[in-house]
């Protein structure tokens, strides 16, 4: 590599990258799903139908 980075650094890094991103993605996940679930009871109480 031009700047001295081996590829073994390079791919750690990435592996490192992508674990994070997966965990946000699953956090995300739970938000949204949180964030649905009071949309709900929101709808529930105002007595209209989703």
């Amino acid at each position: 590599m031009a700047n001295g980075t081996s590829r073994r650094e390079v791919l750690a890094g990435n592996k490192e990258l992508a674990a994070k991103l997966g965990e946000l993605e699953r956090k995300l996940k739970g938000h949204d799903q949180a964030i649905a679930g009071i949309l709900d009871a929101i709808r529930c109480r105002l007595g209209c139908s989703t």
